[in-house]
């Protein structure tokens, strides 16, 4: 288990939805941009702030001109450069390693990904939690476990459309290395649940995957009535995927999970405090699980739903409903407001 003091992160909660379209990408560029000075700022006169591992943003920060898919780091790399994405975000990330590499981490939604609708493509769009680096893309998490709950405006499940990779479950280009030591996951939204499921051998996220895409062809769950075919080829090729999932965590003795939440309606986030960040913490042998998000309503104090928690011991996976939420606390705080900001933001500092 590593020390509390072995890492440091920033997260950046913002308030309102995530991107609807490519025109909403150049306010988020400026808000990071006032968020990286003002943390330049604050590092100038508190030790506390240098040396940020990593900056963390909500997921769907960002909205992609196009879906890259089932594709190569250096294929979505290219299309987020298409975008826009890559020389501001990684001039960003430039200014905070100030002493040490330093990441932005955050998310890119493709143009199918409102959360709000079904949409009939066969891909459901794209959902990636993106590290850039000083110098480059330096890793890119594709999500790999939908959502289960039901959109309230529709009753969809983004598994219905949804399409995960088969590739993406073992990919060492969602695996980024950090400064201090250790390797973090990049997890797109619900992700961070698949971390935690690990703890346990829990196959509840496993279990509302419905279409995964090989080389060959994709895949799909197939059902008949309420009943699922289990004799078909999908599960075999599902139990595979989260084999290679798990193996994945082990094989790069991942310690660190960084999440890019896409909303919450409301300020609560205790089921996902206790479920999937705690959960993630114990799933890693009491590692870091940090997320960032965006808040119909921001948090009214900087130590409320922090998205974050450490050093959860490997017991919380077995206690069910009764997990606790091992809520971490800041070490420091800012409200963009302060600073005259047009979208309201909470940074959160934690080390």
């Amino acid at each position: 288990m590593s020390k509390r003091n072995s890492a440091r992160f920033a997260t950046m909660c913002v308030r309102g939805a995530p991107a609807q379209t490519q025109r909403d990408n150049p306010a988020r560029i400026e808000l990071l941009r006032a968020v990286v000075h003002q943390i330049e700022r604050r590092a100038r006169l508190d030790p506390r702030w240098r040396g940020l591992d990593a900056l963390i943003l909500p997921g769907g920060y960002f909205r992609l001109a196009q879906n890259a898919g089932c594709a190569s780091l250096r294929s979505r790399t290219e299309l987020l450069d298409a975008t826009g994405l890559v020389a501001p975000l990684c001039e960003a990330a430039r200014r905070l390693a100030v002493s040490s590499q330093a990441y932005i981490v955050g998310g890119a939604d493709g143009p199918d990904s409102d959360k709000t609708r079904a949409t009939g493509s066969q891909g459901g769009g794209d959902q990636l939690c993106v590290a850039w680096a000083p110098e480059r893309v330096a890793g890119i998490g594709r999500k790999i476990f939908p959502v289960w709950e039901a959109y309230p405006k529709t009753g969809n499940y983004e598994g219905d459309h949804y399409v995960c990779c088969a590739d993406d479950y073992e990919s060492d280009e969602r695996i980024i290395t950090l400064a201090r030591g250790g390797s973090a996951v990049l997890c797109a939204c619900y992700d961070m649940f698949g971390v935690a499921d690990c703890a346990g051998e829990s196959d509840a996220r496993a279990r509302k995957i419905q279409h995964i895409s090989t080389s060959t062809r994709i895949h799909h769950r197939e059902r008949t009535a309420s009943v699922e075919q289990s004799g078909h080829a999908f599960g075999p090729l599902l139990d595979n995927c989260i084999k290679r999932w798990r193996g994945l965590l082990r094989r790069r003795s991942v310690n660190v999970a960084l999440a890019a939440i896409h909303q919450f309606e409301g300020a609560s986030t205790s089921f996902w405090q206790r479920h999937g960040i705690a959960g993630a913490s114990a799933a890693l042998n009491g590692g870091w699980a940090v997320g960032a998000a965006h808040f119909r309503t921001l948090p009214s104090g900087a130590e409320k739903s922090t998205l974050a928690a450490h050093a959860v011991p490997a017991r919380h996976a077995g206690q069910g409903q009764s997990r606790r939420a091992h809520t971490l606390t800041p070490v420091d705080s800012f409200s963009t407001e302060a600073t005259g900001a047009a979208i309201p933001a909470l940074v959160r500092l934690f080390g």
